[in-house]
């Protein structure tokens, strides 16, 4: 991206990044090699008086765990006191519980150095000063007519009268922005479904009750569901729930069913092409493409997904379902697995408790990414799980871009030089084609190598 005055520049959204992500994007911009740590990618910028470069971080607080989210915002916040960089970030400002102030030590904003609404770093747009309440209105009386849709419909419904009565269009209008408040989501949501009613909606007539408008995400939300025909509505909640357990971009419409099909919904190919034909996709869906070119799925707010999953009752045996689509057949085997399970099968084992069972398969550690695995392992873990997560720790930097049979053969002499004789053992015997570490020079008690600063 190249900006007026500063740049080139970088987008970076980071919904289920982690801070690897962010930290290598930083340095492929900058043109910095062998950053594996915040340390050194400062370190190397500290030396540079080219630039200024721009930095722009959407959804910080989507990261993928909480620990990347305090690791990338003590990268973003180095990156901003240094003179070739300029850093914007845009977050939630997550409290450390229900009701508790952003500027305590342990919410978000302290760790941006923001600690004060009067922080000269802080642009609050949830404030008076950015609001424009007739922004929400207009935005909800376009949709209600369903200005420039190429195909509005169906036809002879609500939006057709919208259209040709603008004063009964800007009434309704003003009544959905009232109850959404600063919300566009539930207003986008609202206006949508009403646009697409057989009957018009009229706020002035006496019998017209305010409620029946959404007020928030989940009121929205039941509102779209319950406007379904009910052969649709139960498929279309099982849909959008496996969704809302998706990790990472999203996941390609065949995991999709599966997913849907593992929490207990009767789905087909059929559903899910009503489902993506709807005007509300727009405001349900968002679709990517993925590394290989294939789209692939996930919610577009993770106020959906929250709603979603509040909804769910057993939501460890639902992950431990999801975990069980994504491990590879007997025959199969995980080099066979698909990109999703490769990045988000110790998400959902960890979910589900079975984290320290998929630890314990070589051919897993083999394919998956550590740059996702590492921050969901455990500080303190019990002595089955501490011989190979000490590994893991030890040699995650160098093996990450190895081949799996490269990785596997890393991890053996690991273990063997660490005087980790069973789990040597273990992952020796997986190397199944070629050479197979034997022995290794000891290199004392297990310890991880910390890098940079």
């Amino acid at each position: 991206m190249q900006t007026g005055g500063v740049g080139p520049g970088l987008a970076f959204y980071s919904r289920e990044a982690t801070h690897f992500d962010l930290l290598t994007a930083v340095a492929d911009l900058t043109g910095v090699d062998h950053a594996n740590s915040t340390g050194d990618l400062i370190d190397a910028l500290k030396a540079r008086s080219d630039g200024p470069w721009l930095v722009v971080v959407d959804a910080l607080d989507e990261a993928s765990s909480s620990s990347d989210r305090r690791e990338m915002s003590k990268l973003l916040t180095e990156l901003a006191a240094l003179p070739t960089l300029r850093v914007a970030v845009a977050t939630r400002a997550l409290t450390p519980g229900a009701g508790e102030s952003r500027y305590l030590p342990g919410a978000l904003l302290p760790a941006l150095g923001v600690s004060s609404p009067d922080s000269p770093s802080l642009v609050d747009l949830d404030s008076d000063q950015f609001f424009e309440p007739a922004a929400v209105s207009d935005y909800a009386a376009a949709l209600l007519e369903q200005s420039g849709a190429d195909h509005p419909g169906p036809a002879g419904h609500g939006w057709s009268h919208y259209r040709s009565n603008t004063s009964l269009r800007d009434r309704l209008a003003s009544t959905i922005s009232a109850r959404a408040g600063r919300n566009y989501l539930v207003a986008a949501m609202a206006a949508d479904r009403l646009s697409t009613e057989p009957d018009v909606v009229n706020p002035d007539d006496p019998a017209f009750d305010p409620a029946t408008i959404p007020a928030s995400v989940s009121e929205a939300l039941d509102k779209y569901l319950d406007g379904l025909e009910e052969r649709h509505r139960n498929r279309v909640r099982g849909l959008l729930t496996a969704l809302a357990y998706t990790r990472g971009t999203g996941i390609d419409d065949q995991m999709w069913l599966s997913f849907a099909s593992a929490l207990g919904y009767s789905v087909s190919v059929e559903d899910l092409d009503g489902l993506y034909d709807t005007s509300a996709a727009d405001y349900l869906l968002q679709i990517t493409p993925s590394d290989d070119g294939a789209p692939v799925t996930r919610l577009f707010h993770q106020a959906l997904a929250d709603d979603l999953l509040r909804r769910r009752r057993h939501r460890l045996g639902d992950e431990r379902a999801l975990l069980d689509v994504l491990l590879p057949s007997p025959d199969g085997g995980w080099e066979q697995a698909s990109a999703y399970a490769r990045s988000h099968a110790g998400d959902h084992a960890a979910a589900c408790k079975r984290l320290a069972t998929l630890l314990q398969d070589p051919h897993y550690l083999a394919v998956a990414d550590l740059t996702r695995l590492l921050p969901l392992l455990p500080t303190l873990p019990d002595l089955r799980e501490a011989p190979i997560i000490s590994v893991l720790r030890q040699i995650a930097v160098e093996a990450t871009p190895l081949t799996p049979l490269l990785r596997m053969r890393l991890l053996a002499l690991t273990a063997a030089r660490n005087g980790l004789h069973e789990l040597h053992h273990h992952l020796a015997t997986a190397c199944r084609n070629g050479l197979a570490p034997r022995w290794g020079q000891p290199l004392g008690a297990p310890h991880q190598t910390l890098r940079g600063r």
